[in-house]
């Protein structure tokens, strides 16, 4: 059973090349946001207004909260990013701005405001935004998946055979593909029912993980440059 775990989490790690890229906008990222502020972190510094309302709880508001409304940002935000990375993967031109900009270049800005902001308060929070490792995860893993899907069509018009593309696309690219939807999913997940909590704690006042999603009914994002 731990080789089985062990061979997976492998199968989750980018190839080498795409990390070694990342990590120089990382850098950059981080190195950058001493002289631009270029990038409006929202909630992720603090940035928002959290507003509550006490509720008897019946199991039509625990439907209202958890489905209709938490559910609802959850999915809509997955849907979201999915597409996105499915853009990623299909064109792969996007990859340059929405991967090693917006999202590697941002997470090394954001790591730099969190510091200069809060200090060591900062990188503790910045480690629990489990959300945000897992988007790079699979925005990584995405630019495995564009290159694995166009080097098996290349296979597969060199040799002048559907066969080979269609081989490679179940051994290789699909299983990829359902990793990263599902890590994309936690993702989405992550970031309702735990980002948001985490951020409030470090940043305004400590209030019961339960008590903040049982009592939430709207959040105001301040955008702030």
């Amino acid at each position: 059973m731990p080789k089985v775990i062990l061979r997976f989490l492998k199968s989750l790690k980018p190839s080498n090349p795409i990390i070694l890229v990342a990590l120089l906008f990382y850098i950059g990222g981080f190195v950058s946001y001493f002289f631009i502020k270029n990038f409006n972190f929202g909630f992720l510094t603090g940035d928002f207004i959290v507003y509550f309302k006490s509720r008897l709880i019946t199991w039509d508001y625990l439907r209202m909260q958890f489905v209709d409304y938490l559910g609802t940002v959850t999915f809509n935000m997955f849907i979201s990013n999915i597409l996105i990375i499915f853009f990623c993967i299909f064109l792969g031109f996007p990859i340059i701005k929405v991967v090693f900009v917006d999202l590697i270049g941002f997470s090394g800005a954001l790591l730099n405001a969190l510091i200069s902001r809060f200090g060591l308060r900062g990188l503790i929070i910045y480690l629990g935004l489990f959300h945000l490792h897992f988007e790079i995860l699979g925005a990584l893993l995405s630019i495995d998946a564009f290159l694995a899907f166009y080097i098996s069509l290349y296979h597969s018009l060199n040799a002048g055979s559907t066969k080979i593309f269609i081989r490679e696309l179940r051994s290789g690219f699909l299983p990829l593909l359902l990793k990263i939807v599902i890590i994309f999913l936690v993702a989405a997940f992550m970031e309702v029912f735990w980002s948001t909590w985490w951020v409030y704690i470090w940043t305004h006042k400590y209030i019961p993980w339960q008590q903040f999603y049982f009592e939430v009914y709207n959040v105001k994002f301040i955008r702030c440059l």
